[in-house]
């Protein structure tokens, strides 16, 4: 019985101190880091591999300075080395201070093997079936047995989803051979990458060339493409290009495989205990496919205090250009690259790809090639950032801008219907459809409705009792709720404490900004309410108006780490609105973003298309409208109660909210 089984069958399983899920490059470099550090000394360290690991099914290449740490590190088991490039449609050109180094995927392997075994590190040859998180420890269930970790290194592939617009993604597949030629020679010191004198078929394909010896060589053919190349056809196109440059050949083995070509972003995973390692970290270049220098940055990098900067969001930009263009006009490939290699260094390339040049350096690479193509890919690129649902709320600023501008007057009439649309399209049916949201087995829709008209109607008589309290909970749980909404909407985590209270803060903030960039009339609005004026006249408003403003945007600032476009989004609303009424702006946030979000969020996590889903709210859309009509005539009936519309409109949102912000807080923690 080996030490494995044995620990795995006693009652008390040991929790190793790091997990390694998968054994590829990224995990095995990893591996190595810790070794080198000595951590295998005392730490605990198992390793799950469903393969034995014993082919040569890939090859690692990269370029680095002989004196970098890759180089140092993984000495002892590099292949092969070239000091001269040559690309298409130039002469070669010398690398000497930056080789490009080629490691066997079977050497790597088989010595990350050995150390695993010199080391006494234990080995499970299974396949994971699931995580899961426990409050002291992970636990991972294998096909045979069940291993607990207290850090998780997770190197299994991620699966992408392709995105709707198909701008992101498409496919880096390759057929190659490694052959023995019969009367060439080859200049070992020299590789070939990127010829183009390839047929293209509709796709971006050329051909490289690694010399193992004299007579030995790796050639393969690479597309870049919505498709993968067949290997019929790839050994037609190789047996065609190896006969006309060499001659004779015999075929020692072939390889073949097929890269994402992606600037969709893998999430991090949501327990910090368990690290994504090599695809599933974003760690391979979109547009070329290596990451085997990143991958061992990475592994050095951990625990460090100071870490590379692994990913440049220019650089991102970049790929996302090159992936629109290939995908669009996979014709134009062959003349980038070709105008690529032959008005820049290869060292000037190196760097680029690298993510290591200036922006000096990057201006003048893009100066090189077609610029009218990639201002076309900026076009659609821009086009792409804005999804459908928000189009039509930028569509509609811009359309009142302009009409602003033309006659002030018809722009305010303008607002004022899309605010009622909107309403009547996503403001009201996201909060109509709170029936589905809590079912359970015992749910009754008549109760149901009975106690949230009650708790409606038990508000709005709070509000005529206690204005000011009424005024001050309608803030404070709005605030919670809008807040909360934008942390859905970005994917960030709402566990602890901290995190709720920026929530709040966030939301609060939102509703500050709108409120005192219409202070003026916020404060119209709030003396019309019988209750409240007499507190309102109280406080300074106006002279707190500039500090509330620039602390309301400085507590937004971090939502950029998460996401920048819905940063820059909200921030174009907030700032839209300053320049239109206040219960547009406040419309343009709560139908353009906020409800727009929550309908998504719904959408989503009920699985219901959106035109179901929204004949299903059709009845309490009618009851909501009903409901503000009677707050209309409790208008006209009661003038010392409420005196104006938008008191009406803010009091109707409040009482017909708050059953609804209780029950989308259950949903979102559900």
């Amino acid at each position: 019985m080996s030490i494995t089984q044995r620990n795995i069958m006693n009652t008390d399983n040991p929790v190793y101190d790091y997990v390694f899920i998968g054994m590829g490059a990224s995990n095995g470099l990893m591996l190595l880091e810790l070794i080198k550090r000595g951590y295998h000394t005392s730490k605990r360290i198992a390793v799950i591999e469903p393969h034995q690991k014993n082919t040569n099914d890939k090859t690692y290449c990269f370029w680095a300075s002989p004196s970098d740490s890759i180089v140092q590190d993984l000495s002892e088991i590099i292949s092969y080395q070239y000091r001269f490039v040559q690309t298409h449609g130039r002469e070669e050109q010398s690398i000497e201070n930056q080789p490009y180094y080629c490691i066997k995927s079977i050497d790597f392997y088989n010595h990350v093997i050995a150390a695993i075994k010199v080391h006494n590190i234990e080995r499970f040859t299974d396949a994971v079936v699931s995580t899961i998180a426990g409050s002291e420890s992970i636990q991972i269930v294998t096909d045979h047995h069940t291993v607990y970790g207290n850090r998780i290194f997770d190197s299994r592939p991620p699966n992408f989803t392709p995105s709707p617009d198909g701008q992101a993604y498409l496919l880096q597949s390759f057929f190659g051979y490694h052959i023995r030629l019969q009367n060439a020679s080859l200049d070992v010191n020299k590789f070939q990458m990127m010829n183009f004198d390839v047929d293209q078929s509709g796709y971006t394909q050329f051909v490289y060339n690694l010399p193992y010896a004299a007579n030995e060589c790796l050639i393969e053919l690479t597309r870049f493409g919505v498709d993968t190349i067949d290997s019929s056809y790839a050994k037609k196109i190789l047996d065609e290009k190896i006969n006309a440059q060499f001659g004779a050949y015999e075929i020692i083995a072939a390889e073949e495989g097929c890269i994402p070509m992606t600037v969709l972003k893998h999430p991090s995973s949501s327990d910090g205990r368990i690290i994504h390692m090599g695809a599933r970290a974003n760690l391979i270049k979109p547009t070329t496919g290596y990451g085997f220098k990143k991958m061992h940055a990475f592994a050095a990098s951990f625990e460090n205090q100071s870490k590379p900067n692994l990913t440049k969001n220019r650089f991102a930009f970049y790929d996302h250009l090159l992936l629109i263009i290939l995908i669009r006009w996979p014709h134009l490939g062959k003349k980038i690259f070709t105008a690529l290699f032959q008005k820049n260094s290869i060292q000037a390339i190196f760097s680029f790809l690298d993510e290591k040049s200036t922006i000096a350096a990057e201006i003048k690479i893009f100066a090189s090639l077609p610029i009218v193509t990639f201002l076309k890919a900026c076009v659609v690129y821009g086009a792409n950032r804005v999804s459908k649902k928000h189009s039509y709320v930028i569509g509609f600023m811009l359309g009142y801008f302009v009409i602003q501008v033309l006659n002030p007057s018809l722009a305010a009439v303008f607002g004022y219907v899309g605010l009622f649309a909107g309403l009547l399209l996503v403001g009201i049916p996201h909060g109509a459809v709170d029936h589905l949201l809590l079912q359970t087995k015992s749910f009754n829709l008549v109760r149901f409705i009975v106690q949230y008209l009650l708790i409606i109607a038990g508000y709005f008589v709070v509000w005529y009792w206690a204005p000011l309290f009424s005024l001050i909970l309608f803030v404070a749980y709005s605030a919670y709720h809008f807040g909360e909404s934008e942390m859905v909407e970005i994917n960030a985590s709402l566990y602890s404490f901290a995190q709720k209270v920026y929530a709040f803060l966030v939301g609060l903030s939102i509703l500050l900004f709108i409120i005192f960039s219409h202070v003026e009339t916020s404060l119209l609005v709030l003396h019309k309410m019988n209750g409240v004026d007499m507190y309102i006249n109280a406080f300074d408003f106006l002279a707190y108006k500039n500090w509330v403003l620039a602390l309301s945007l400085v507590v937004l600032i971090p939502i950029w780490k998460f996401s920048k476009q819905t940063f820059l989004y909200l921030i174009v609303l907030l700032l839209a609105g300053t320049q239109m009424p206040l219960m547009i702006a406040f419309g343009l946030y709560f139908v353009g973003s906020h409800s727009i979000h929550a309908w998504g969020h719904i959408t989503t996590k009920l699985k219901i298309p959106n035109a179901k889903l929204y004949l299903q709210s059709m009845p309490f859309n009618l009851g909501a409208l009903f409901i503000f009509a009677i707050f209309l005539y409790l208008q006209q009936a009661n003038a010392q109660l409420i005196q104006s519309y938008a008191a009406t409109f803010f009091i109707f949102l409040a009482c017909l909210s708050l059953p609804h912000i209780v029950l989308m807080h259950l949903f979102y923690k559900k």
